[in-house]
């Protein structure tokens, strides 16, 4: 093996494991974006999906505050013209499911009226809630409440409004104490995987409810500096979705934050929900597809390094036998050169150089040569009739045909182009090559190949031109195929066959 040869192949296996780790890291770059572009996917889906369920929250307490609001006009309404006010404090408790009580107070906190009995006779004038809306009280205003531990021992909030008297003097308070329960019930029907908790906290930072309970956080101020909350506050949009560490900082989550507004009303204070997920269980299942591509693309490097060895190294040895063989191949291609690959005879390459020996050949012992070109009438209508594939196997069977009928070893036929063969016939005067251009005739047409768009005949058929001549100096053999190529026109025109 030569020395350049071996350098070559030095170059050709280094350049194959520079594209190998070029490979490799494209593959690693792909992983990496991959975990990437899944990890955002992930959370981009799980952020509106939160968002979508803060939303419903947030629609269904907006609904309860304005049939609270309907229900403070009716229940107005009913003071001024001395109805009975318990009947129907207890009517607006049965049609808005969230309010667990509605109350009558008068300016001193005593219980004038009230959807439960047994409050009858307290007196709530040292509540905060109290003694917010009778020093400012503004009217039609809604006053939400701080969350307080109600006399049933469940930290609750409500909704009050103040009610005037004929002068327009502060008469008392309406007020429309929340359900801890039927609001915990709306939270949890957001709740749509176990790491998932929606919450309920007042505008001073107090988180009222949450769900799952929890008792430890239930009560306790959120509102500092560097809480989602606050962040979501001082943004100044209706909702944000965050992610980091929740309330007091008990995990790492994903957190939709929505002001509760209600729109065209007076409210004094502003409630929040949130809804959030643990982002490490969102990552679980990203983990299990990460380890799956680590266990690949190790398995990859373990076995395609040992591979590309052995690939080289059996490509070496298969070139050192290709080296050897390399010239018998060589000549065997040329031998390949000279025969028509489909009908397995002689080709034009061939016949050129054939020719040109036989003419020499005839020429120095002044030897009649001829020439018999023929056509295989009518090819093209066999063609569109029966398919290129039978016209590939018709000409195969008349290639054989004419080969079988010319016996004489220093005879040829080759294919010329086409649908078109010839025969070089060294040392044969005129007639006996038009002796032969018969005999070859008549064998394919008994071959009785089938052609039945024919203009002629049923069967396949040949037109043959015949040319003859005693080659000389001032002759050029290009004459003989032009005389043999329009005895063919004539035979064509002749009426074919």
């Amino acid at each position: 093996m030569s020395e350049n040869f071996k350098k070559s192949i030095i170059k050709t296996f280094a350049i194959e494991w520079f594209l190998y780790v070029f490979f490799i890291i494209i593959i690693t770059i792909f992983i990496i974006f991959t975990i990437l572009f899944e990890k955002q996917k992930v959370i981009k889906t799980e952020e509106n999906r939160l968002s979508t369920q803060v939303k419903i929250i947030n629609d269904n307490i907006l609904m309860q505050i304005y049939s609270i609001n309907e229900a403070f006009k009716n229940i107005k309404t009913a003071i001024n013209k001395e109805h009975d006010l318990i009947s129907n404090l207890k009517l607006f408790v049965n049609v808005i499911p969230s309010v667990r009580t509605f109350l009558i107070m008068d300016k001193n906190g005593d219980i004038i009226a009230s959807s439960r009995d047994d409050l009858i006779t307290f007196n709530y004038s040292s509540r905060d809630y109290f003694k917010t809306v009778r020093e400012n009280p503004i009217e039609n205003r809604l006053f939400i409440s701080s969350p307080y531990v109600s006399v049933l021992g469940t930290l609750t909030i409500n909704i009050s409004t103040p009610f005037f008297d004929k002068n327009n003097n502060f008469a008392g308070i309406i007020l429309a104490a929340f359900d801890p329960n039927a609001l915990s019930n709306l939270l949890s029907s957001v709740i749509y995987s176990d790491d998932m908790k929606a919450s309920i906290i007042h505008g001073d930072g107090t988180l009222f409810l949450t769900f799952p309970s929890n008792s430890f956080l239930v009560g306790k101020k959120l509102l500092d500096n560097q809480s989602l909350l606050s962040k979501h506050i001082s943004s100044g949009n209706i909702l944000n979705t965050f992610k980091g560490l929740t309330y007091v900082g008990e995990d790492n989550r994903i957190l939709s934050l929505y002001s509760i507004i209600p729109n065209e009303l007076d409210v004094n204070a502003t409630l929040y929900v949130s809804v959030s997920r643990n982002i490490n269980t969102l990552y679980a299942d990203i983990k299990n597809e990460i380890i799956v591509m680590a266990i690949l693309y190790f398995l990859l490097l373990v076995f395609s390094v040992p591979w590309i060895f052995f690939l080289q190294k059996r490509r070496y040895i298969l070139l050192q036998f290709e080296i050897k063989n390399r010239e018998e191949s060589r000549k065997r291609l040329e031998e390949l050169a000279y025969i028509d690959s489909l009908t397995k005879i002689a080709n034009r390459r061939y016949f050129d150089e054939f020719l040109e020996k036989e003419w020499n050949y005839c020429k120095r012992n002044k030897k009649e040569l001829s020439i018999i070109l023929l056509d295989i009438d009518f090819f093209k209508q066999y063609n569109d009739t029966y398919g290129h594939q039978a016209g590939d196997l018709c000409l195969q069977k008349i290639a054989r045909c004419l080969e079988d009928k010319l016996n004489r070893s220093h005879d040829l036929v080759a294919r010329y182009g086409g649908e078109e063969f010839v025969c070089i016939l060294p040392n044969t005067n005129k007639l006996d090559a038009i002796n032969i251009a018969t005999k070859l005739k008549i064998a394919v047409q008994n071959l009785e190949i089938p052609h039945e768009n024919s203009r002629i005949s049923s069967m396949v058929t040949i037109s043959l031109g015949v040319s003859t001549v005693i080659p000389k100096d001032e002759l050029d053999k290009t004459k003989l195929i032009k005389k043999a190529d329009n005895a063919l026109y004539l035979a064509k025109e002749n009426g074919r066959n």
